[in-house]
């Protein structure tokens, strides 16, 4: 299934989230996850060099970051935005798409890039973080003593989505492969339906691994 950002959202985020009654708690959960998924889950992924691991947290952080718009509304009041972002890169100068000039790169090249790119997205994570963190306890979104407006705050979010996106192609795959992975995964998980607290903490680990080998092995 070749899910553009919408398809995926409405069709395998919205199946699967949790929903609170109390909007904090919403934000926290998705940013909690979203902060997981990012840093320690992907780097303890990438030191592993563990392709299917790294490819699932990647999954796992484009479902927080859009469920997160979709609890804050963004998802409805900035549709356009949010698709023109749909698998955007980076801008580092080159074109990601031109195998040539990536085959020129060395392997200490390719670290510090890739170094480069983990920056920035830790850098909107925080940046999220704080953001909902203020909203939390002061009830105003501000970061770095602004006031940001709903826009403001989706873009920080769409920002982060085409990290992800860029993290993605550094590894060889793309945004349909990680969305189609994530997809079969939670599908799994919750018995093909909606989020259930049963199913989110009965969790069949290594059933839900070899699903998702099975869809790698699968597009190649």
């Amino acid at each position: 299934m070749n899910y553009n950002i919408y398809e995926y959202g409405e069709t395998v985020v919205k199946r699967s989230l949790n929903y609170y009654d109390n909007q904090n708690e919403n934000n926290f959960h998705m940013i909690a996850g979203l902060t997981s998924e990012l840093t320690e889950e992907l780097l303890i992924a990438l030191d592993t060099n563990d392709v299917v691991n790294i490819v699932e947290e990647l999954g796992d952080a484009t479902f927080f970051n859009i469920g997160s718009m979709i609890h804050n509304k963004y998802w409805d009041n900035f549709k356009e935005k949010i698709e023109q972002t749909d698998a955007l890169l980076l801008d580092m100068g080159f074109d990601w798409t031109d195998e040539n000039y990536s085959k020129k790169l060395t392997p200490t090249e390719r670290k510090d890039l890739f170094t480069n790119v983990l920056f920035l997205t830790f850098k909107s994570v925080g940046t999220l973080n704080t953001i909902y963190k203020n909203v939390l306890v002061k009830n105003t979104p501000k970061y770095n003593g602004n006031i940001l407006t709903e826009e403001q705050i989706c873009d920080i979010h769409c920002n982060l989505q085409i990290c992800i996106n860029t993290l993605t192609t550094m590894m060889g795959k793309n945004y349909h492969e990680v969305r189609e992975v994530n997809d079969k995964k939670l599908f799994a998980r919750h018995k093909g339906g909606t989020f259930t607290p049963e199913t989110s903490l009965n969790r069949d680990t290594e059933k839900e691994r070899k699903i998702m080998e099975e869809s790698l092995d699968s597009e190649k």
